[in-house]
């Protein structure tokens, strides 16, 4: 009787075996521990940081800038790539003259983690932010300090710090020393009601994208014949770039991708830095034209992404984090801009969810295995953009994908 209790046994243990064996090969995730999400140590994703060991760019996206729980998962990927994976540098999607001056405060030890508020681009003035902007300032006082830089081709204005068109002015100053060469005033003032447009959809007069058309290049011939403090010159030289596109930008969309992948090779190719982006999903695509509504010619197929694609090819990593379930928004704000999340039958995230009952797991969209699984299975809806679900060829628009069983809503400061 003993001797067939053990058979029985044996024989459940078999089957429960080979049924897990089963289950788990259907599986295209790979769960997270709690602990390891926690502390930001990721031991389960072994594999990732071996395969992006020769990868320069890693980028991570939000599919919306109001997503809570998203902010802190990005948070503790930062901390994993720049710990264990060696990245240096982390750039936002925020202006790039305003986050150089808070970078170079960053490294005179002057700058705190509240600094960063108001001083970034506002989506991201939220409490869910503080963990790593104070992680961020921490580094400074270690051996491996983090950069932080911004790629936006925006400004913010005469709002922001750094005075920009001030130091515009003594940029061009010191570049032509000569007073009978100095600028008219009237460039001055058509740069100033550029700036003043920048973060909105108005047209810049025509009159005055012609005088900075011959400006700019003129001051581009210029910046060609000069031998010393480059850093300072080649730094103003994107600045002139990001000017141009900033009134270019309501005239096409498609230039303000162009202009951040440029300042993005900027950083990367300055001191050879590993890059952590930080920006909305839709920035960050490797290719939209599986997606229909990119296939509009008045709608912009070409984002930042695919022009980094096409410059680092597979050093070239983009991440979008995809929520599950729950709200994204604004807490507090009667209801406004708050949006349940959605996901339809066929979506990559309720496959997610069947197959793991964890909060968070890791999708490796390079691997042949997953590729394969997510085309047997039909997975082609995602919630990568928004709140709710799009169709696509998941592994032909981003590298990896972060999953998070549920969103909340954002906290403003």
């Amino acid at each position: 009787m003993f001797l067939i209790k053990r058979i029985k046994a044996i024989l459940l243990l078999v089957l429960l075996t080979v049924g897990i064996k089963s289950t788990n090969s259907q599986s295209i995730a790979v769960p997270i521990v709690d602990s390891d999400y926690v502390h930001a140590t990721f031991e389960e994703l072994d594999f990732f940081r071996n395969e992006i060991k020769n990868v320069k760019v890693v980028a991570l996206g939000e599919a919306s800038h109001m997503s809570g729980n998203t902010m802190v998962a990005k948070t503790k990927m930062v901390k994993y790539l720049h710990k264990q994976c060696g990245f240096d540098t982390l750039a936002f999607e925020s202006p790039m003259y305003e986050m150089a001056i808070l970078n170079n405060m960053l490294q005179k030890g002057t700058l705190t983690a509240k600094d960063f508020f108001g001083n970034i681009s506002g989506v991201w003035n939220i409490e869910e932010m503080d963990e790593l902007f104070n992680y961020i300032v921490e580094t400074q006082k270690t051996n491996r300090p983090l950069t932080c830089v911004g790629f936006d081709s925006n400004c913010f204005r005469n709002f922001g710090i750094g005075a920009i068109e001030e130091n515009f002015k003594a940029f061009v100053q010191r570049l032509i020393p000569s007073p009978n060469e100095q600028l008219d005033s009237t460039v001055y003032s058509a740069l100033h009601r550029v700036v003043m447009g920048a973060y909105s959809f108005k047209k810049a007069a025509i009159a005055d994208t012609l005088l900075l058309y011959d400006t700019f290049n003129d001051l581009r011939i210029r910046l060609k014949d000069v031998k010393q403090d480059v850093d300072y010159y080649a730094f103003w030289k994107q600045i002139v770039d990001n000017f141009q596109t900033i009134y270019r930008t309501n005239y096409n969309g498609s230039n303000r991708d162009f202009q951040m992948a440029q300042n993005v090779l900027f950083y990367q190719q300055k001191n050879n830095s590993k890059l952590i982006l930080w920006a909305a999903t839709y920035h960050i695509a490797n290719d939209l034209t599986s997606i229909k509504y990119y296939n509009n010619p008045k709608i912009n197929e070409k984002v930042m992404g695919t022009y980094l694609k096409k410059a680092f090819g597979k050093q070239y990593y983009a991440i979008a984090f995809l929520p599950f379930q729950g709200k994204a928004g604004v807490d507090g704000a009667l209801g406004l801009m708050k949006r349940k999340i959605t996901t339809k039958k066929n979506s990559i995230e309720k496959y997610i969810a069947g197959t793991t009952d964890k909060e968070y797991a890791f999708v490796p969209l390079r691997k042949e295995e997953v590729q394969k699984l997510i085309e047997e299975k039909g997975l082609t809806q995602v919630n990568m953009f928004g709140a709710s679900t799009r169709k696509m060829k998941i592994p032909e628009v981003v590298d990896g994908l972060f999953y998070l069983k549920n969103e909340r809503l954002i906290h403003y400061h």
